[in-house]
């Protein structure tokens, strides 16, 4: 009795769920020598089919990582635009935010003197409500303090 040595042939549904030609390295003997001519011929056209299907879904995956490639350089592109554009916007709202808060402060501190001016004015008619030389000195001082207020420089900021 002579040993079969081909390959144990897999069933339709293995072979169905295999893609395009191919099939397992199992299908295929260690050792070819013990092959008949037939057998050995087979196997090649085999073999060929699934190189040639192998080729084929190579050369499909290639051109899909190259569009893939060519789509995440655009989309870097894209992003990198979209940066720049924040970058521009972020600094024009930091320069408008310093504006505002330099306005702030100069309202603010136009609001102190307001208050500044209120009270001495307070002061003043207190003083003229009354009479006399102490009066007069008084208003004296309070006018210069005025004045003060007056000549003082009131710091524009933003």
């Amino acid at each position: 009795m002579t040993e079969d040595l081909s390959p144990i042939k897999p069933s339709f549904q293995s072979v169905k769920k295999l893609a395009g030609d191919e099939r397992p390295i199992t299908d295929f003997p260690r050792n070819p020598s013990r092959l008949s001519r037939q057998q050995l011929e087979e196997h090649y056209v085999t073999m060929r089919k699934s190189h040639v299907s192998l080729k084929r879904s190579k050369g499909a995956l290639d051109g899909h990582n190259k569009r893939y490639r060519k789509q995440v350089k655009e989309q870097n592109k894209t992003i990198e635009e979209y940066i720049e554009k924040y970058k521009s916007i972020a600094s024009d709202k930091t320069d408008q935010y310093r504006f505002i808060q330099g306005l702030q402060r100069t309202l603010e501190d136009h609001e102190k003197r307001n208050k500044s001016f209120e009270k001495l004015f307070q002061e003043l008619e207190k003083v003229e409500e009354g009479g006399g030389f102490f009066n007069v000195i008084s208003i004296g001082r309070i006018m210069e303090k005025i004045r003060r207020l007056l000549n003082t420089p009131i710091k524009l900021e933003g």
